[in-house]
């Protein structure tokens, strides 16, 4: 956070036209500072707390919405939810999925962040849920953990869709192209950084008035899923 401060205020001192910023939290010091500042700003994939601070960003409690809505139509006999460390897109997609599952009991497994971890998630996983023999769906909030749970499946001899079903989010490129493509969220991360570039010039050259903008995801079908 000091860090990210220190090069927001190094921004000031040279008088940037404008900034795009992706803080992790909601209430970063660093868009603060930007708006007593006055330089133009747009916050991406973050909504922030100051209604005065304009922004784009998806919906990511609609997006949890759909991969929860997806998972109780595969039969699953239990279903788990993955995440990484907590901010507000992560709660935000967790607490959607939440939302919409109907199952009784729910799983949870928090602070499985990268590839690995998420290889090193499965053999847990069958010792504690016994995912190798009771019918499982599995929706992880990142693609990239997601990938590593898939990859670690696969060379455990689990048979993919058909005893664990796995959700992904973000659609990241790698995810169409695994041995078993993955099933995901789409935010359509190239149109939201589009348009967060678009608003801040907007807002440059004040053709536009600060606001806010919501994207609405997209859930994307593929064979890990069933």
């Amino acid at each position: 956070a000091e860090k990210e401060s220190a090069q927001i205020r190094s921004l000031i001192s040279k008088r940037a036209n404008g900034v795009l910023l992706a803080p992790l939290s909601s209430s970063s010091k660093s868009i603060n500072i930007l708006l007593k500042a006055k330089i133009p700003l747009v916050v991406f994939n973050c909504i922030p707390d100051s209604r005065r601070c304009p922004y784009v960003a998806s919906d990511n409690f609609a997006g949890g919405k759909l991969a929860g809505e997806y998972m109780n139509t595969l039969g699953a006999k239990q279903h788990i939810v993955v995440s990484g460390f907590e901010h507000q897109t992560i709660t935000d997609r967790v607490n959607g999925c939440l939302a919409a599952l109907k199952a009784k009991r729910v799983v949870r497994y928090e602070h499985v962040s990268t590839f690995e971890d998420g290889e090193n998630l499965v053999p847990i996983l069958i010792k504690n849920n016994r995912i190798d023999t009771v019918k499982t769906a599995l929706f992880i909030t990142n693609d990239n953990v997601a990938i590593g749970t898939l990859h670690k499946l696969i060379e455990s001899g689990i048979r993919v869709p058909e005893q664990v079903s796995v959700i992904g989010y973000d659609d990241i490129k790698l995810a169409k192209l695994c041995k078993v493509a993955l099933t995901t969220v789409s935010q359509n991360a190239f149109r939201l950084g589009e348009a967060a570039a678009e608003k801040l010039l907007d807002i440059i050259s004040q053709k536009d008035v600060p606001t806010g903008t919501v994207y609405a995801p997209s859930m994307i079908v593929r064979e890990s899923s069933r």
